[in-house]
């Protein structure tokens, strides 16, 4: 990208990742005005209200408002407005990053911790998700020790469904500690003091896709288990990774875990071992030999600073 400092349209603001996008970009040094978010919908004044009563408002999703940005990050996921951003942004010349993408998205995957500058091979791409992305990248560090199979299970917080998910699961805490009926509208069960398996559906085959996209790895064979936890922004996966032989593909993870900066070192006793990640904004990488030939990791990571917008903001930064 260019040295100027980008001005970075947000459409579909309200969503949390978007949020999170924002608040970085800003942290980042991006002044308010180089940060402008946009309704989700066509046309519509939107009004975010938030638990302490404060508001925020976004302006109109509006062909005038996108007019001055050199990067539009789309979070909205309405099917007319999406047309539309995507229209706009070819004809301006703008970098789309789309942030809920479909499989199979025009432009392909960025892997937002290669360093890589994409602007020159596409203008348009898709961020993957947190999860699929750190997944990707402890696999990098095992090519040609890896034999194929990987079976993920992915703790979900509530925050994938946003910033209603994390008031639902609160109200259903509340509620059931005070005998009162439980709110489901939002997370469809009760989600609070449960756990429970997501029924097999899009979220798991987009997840094997990203994986064996960024990884380069169409010989990969990946399952995923999304398993719904009780929890506002942790997330983690537990991974069994096929290996020809567990010693070798331990120490190359080892060796090139001591020179990476995305991983935060696992701190604790014992293996696994309870570990707060909360306001970390890099995830936690820790791994051993479940037998001569299988690796077990686990991921942890805050959905919230160092979930998909977080990621997003820091490879904007990085390439202004």
């Amino acid at each position: 990208m260019s040295s100027e400092v980008p001005r970075v349209a947000v459409v579909g603001a309200e969503d949390l990742q978007a949020r999170s996008l924002c608040e970085a970009l800003r942290e980042g040094g991006l002044r308010g005005d180089q940060v402008v978010p946009l309704g989700a919908r066509l046309g519509h004044l939107e009004l975010s209200l938030d638990v302490d009563a404060t508001a925020e408002v976004f302006l109109p999703l509006e062909r005038e408002h996108l007019a001055g940005a050199r990067v539009i990050a789309l979070f909205s996921k309405a099917p007319d407005a999406r047309a539309a951003v995507a229209e706009w942004a070819r004809e301006g010349g703008q970098l789309l990053l789309d942030m809920v993408p479909p499989a199979g998205v025009v432009g392909g995957w960025i892997d937002p911790l290669s360093g890589e500058d994409r602007e020159e091979i596409a203008r348009g791409f898709a961020f993957p998700g947190a999860a699929a992305l750190y997944l990707s990248r402890a696999l990098r560090f095992l090519e040609g020790h890896a034999s194929g199979m990987v079976a993920a299970q992915v703790f979900s917080p509530v925050t994938r469904l946003g910033e209603a998910g994390a008031l639902e699961l609160f109200n259903q805490a509340f509620a059931i500690l005070n005998f009162k009926p439980i709110p489901q509208d939002v997370l469809g069960r009760q989600v609070a003091f449960n756990f429970f398996p997501m029924p097999e559906d899009e979220e798991h085959a987009e997840f094997a896709a990203q994986v064996r996209s960024l990884t380069g790895g169409n010989h990969l064979k990946v399952t995923c288990a999304v398993m719904q936890a009780p929890s506002f922004h942790g997330a983690a996966l537990s991974v069994a990774v096929g290996v020809h032989d567990s010693d070798k593909a331990l120490s190359a993870l080892d060796a090139a875990m001591s020179n990476d900066s995305c991983f935060a070192s696992w701190e604790g006793s014992g293996w696994p071992s309870p570990i707060d990640v909360a306001g970390q904004e890099r995830p936690v990488l820790s791994s051993k030999a479940l037998d001569p030939e299988t690796l077990w990791l686990w991921i942890v990571f805050d959905n919230a600073k160092a979930g998909k917008g977080a990621l997003a903001a820091k490879w904007l930064l990085a390439n202004r």
